[in-house]
Order: C-alpha cells, then sequence, then structure tokens
C-alpha cells in the first residue's frame, strides 16, 4: 500500500508546486502596471496645420538639396588626390568661422614657440 501511495503523493505534490508557480506567475502579471500608449495622446496634442506641414517640407527638399551638394563635393574632391589638401584647407576655413577664438592647440604651439624661441 505505501508503494503505491508514496509516488502518488510525490505526483500530488509536484502538481501543487507547479501549480503554485503558475499561479504566482500569472498574478505577477495582472499586479504590473499597463503602460498605456502615451505616443497617441502626444500627436494629438501637436497637430500641425497645412501650411506648416508645407514649410517642414520644403525644408525638408532644401536639406536635401544642400545634403547632395555636399556629397558631390566631396566625391569630386576624393577622384583627385591634389585637390585633398584643398579640401582639408577648406574644411578648416569653415570650422574656424563656425568655432571663433582660438583653440587649445594653437594656443599650446604659440606657447611652445615661444619657450623655444621659434617665430
Amino acid at each position: 500500500m505505501q508503494k503505491i501511495l508514496t509516488p502518488l503523493v510525490r505526483t500530488l505534490r509536484r502538481s501543487l508546486v507547479m501549480l503554485g508557480l503558475i499561479s504566482l506567475i500569472s498574478l505577477s502579471g495582472l499586479l504590473l502596471p499597463v503602460v498605456q500608449p502615451s505616443y497617441a495622446a502626444a500627436v494629438r496634442n501637436t497637430q500641425t496645420s497645412p501650411e506648416e506641414k508645407a514649410d517642414q517640407t520644403y525644408g525638408y527638399v532644401e536639406s536635401t538639396g544642400s545634403r547632395e551638394a555636399g556629397y558631390e563635393e566631396a566625391v569630386k574632391d576624393a577622384e583627385s588626390l591634389q585637390s585633398e589638401e584643398k579640401a582639408y584647407e577648406r574644411n578648416l576655413k569653415t570650422y574656424k568661422q563656425e568655432q571663433p577664438g582660438a583653440n587649445i592647440v594653437e594656443e599650446a604651439k604659440g606657447l611652445l614657440d615661444k619657450v623655444t624661441g621659434n617665430s
């Protein structure tokens, strides 16, 4: 009799443990806060007028044109090895226009020249 009851009790315990684990997992899923889609509310609050949409589209087309022009310029520079230095100088000139004032490397070069006596 005990040989029959021992496997039955073990099976009953395992099934109860499995049932308990499944119910805990289900409860934990139910207790998690549900994330509501907030993107729809943000889109509804930021409706744009047709004029604004046209302006955005025109700005997009305009910026695409400038990117294409930059790409064509880069291709032209890459084709000739002699113009690499010119491209570097042009990029450096643009950078210096965007970043006015001396940078730390130029200041360090000036101090080094002053210390070593080079002009």
